[in-house]
């Protein structure tokens, strides 16, 4: 099973839809899957339901404070939940070009605000 930045995607989208059973029995999921592939892949939704649940309650706080110091401490925050769940490398891949747009939206600031 290959991991990249549409495998993030794909998981959210079908969370949203409620494709996936949350029991994670649904035939669909591991059709044509390795069991390794496709226990992997249960590891990896289920991470992804923890990790959704979190992220929101960040953006809920995030809402709250405006300044620039709660929007770094807060993407700290995302950043430390993405690799506590996901790991280093799969966090990378799934989050890494977002990562890379928020950090630089986050410098634009910081040097407009300067």
């Amino acid at each position: 099973m290959v991991i990249d930045h549409r495998t993030g995607e794909w998981i959210d989208a079908a969370l949203e839809r409620s494709d996936i059973d949350p029991g994670l029995t649904d035939v669909r999921l591991t059709a044509g899957l390795s069991p390794e592939s496709a226990t992997r892949l249960a590891a990896l939704i289920v991470a992804f339901r923890e990790y959704r649940a979190q992220r929101a309650e960040l953006l809920a706080a995030s809402r709250a404070a405006e300044d620039l110091a709660s929007a770094r401490e807060r993407f700290a925050a995302l950043q430390v939940l993405r690799r506590r769940l996901f790991g280093e490398e799969v966090a990378q891949v799934l989050f890494g070009d977002d990562e890379r747009r928020t950090l630089e939206a986050l410098q634009r600031l910081a040097a407009e605000s300067s």
